[in-house]
């Protein structure tokens, strides 16, 4: 379980929509194993298509013989480079296209589409979560400012009120009444902070950087 620790004053940082989107497409894992499913079946296709397509080969050979009376004659022929043969040959492969084959291919080319269409799902998706969190965690910024400076001023309330009940200008009763409305104010700010945190996770696992902001790195381990 992963826990996060409320901080009272924290540093207000209201999140922009582009750098979050950007952070989320090269973050998430599920973004990421769609495109690297995509990667693999586009290959799959090029070879599909490729089984379908003539293939022209050209073959080249050259070679050194040597003629002579004796072996001798015939190796000084061979350095010698006085008997070369060589020449050159083009073979022409045109596959036979059967009706399974051309199958195969329009199932990969369906396949590839699907995950493409796949992907721009995801991609819709993961657009609307990240101006759903980032709106959150904006408005829950607003809502801890306004609870703080109800909170502030609250304090400065009980203070005068203090005071005045020093020099008997205020009944106990009038300053038990502002210690109330100062504990209630307290309540409300702790509640924003909390709000403000959960829609801080909630935007960290939507851009998925919820290990990494928590500070945990896996590393491979060997045994």
């Amino acid at each position: 379980m992963i826990r996060q620790k409320i901080e009272l004053s924290p540093k207000l940082t209201p999140p922009e929509i582009k750098p979050s989107l950007e952070t989320a497409l090269r973050s998430r894992p599920d973004y990421r194993t769609a495109i690297q499913r995509l990667q693999s079946q586009k290959i799959t296709r090029r070879v599909a298509r490729n089984a379908l397509l003539p293939d022209l080969s050209l073959d080249y050979h050259y070679q050194l013989s040597g003629a002579g009376k004796s072996a001798r004659d015939s190796v000084n022929n061979v350095f010698a480079s006085d008997f070369p043969d060589w020449g050159f040959s083009t073979t022409l492969t045109i596959p036979w296209l059967d009706k399974a084959d051309w199958e195969d291919y329009q199932k990969t080319l369906n396949e590839l589409k699907q995950r493409q269409l796949a992907i721009l799902d995801l991609q819709l998706q993961i657009i609307r979560e990240v101006r759903s969190a980032v709106r959150g965690v904006k408005n829950n910024i607003k809502r801890v400012k306004t609870a703080s400076l109800a909170y502030k001023r609250q304090q400065k309330k009980v203070e005068a009120a203090q005071k005045k009940y020093e020099v008997g200008l205020a009944t106990s009763f009038e300053a038990l009444e502002f210690q109330e409305d100062l504990a209630n104010a307290g309540v409300a700010r702790i509640r924003s902070l909390v709000d403000y945190h959960q829609s801080l996770i909630r935007l960290w696992r939507v851009l998925g950087t919820t290990l990494e902001n928590n500070n945990i790195i896996f590393e491979p381990y060997f045994a």
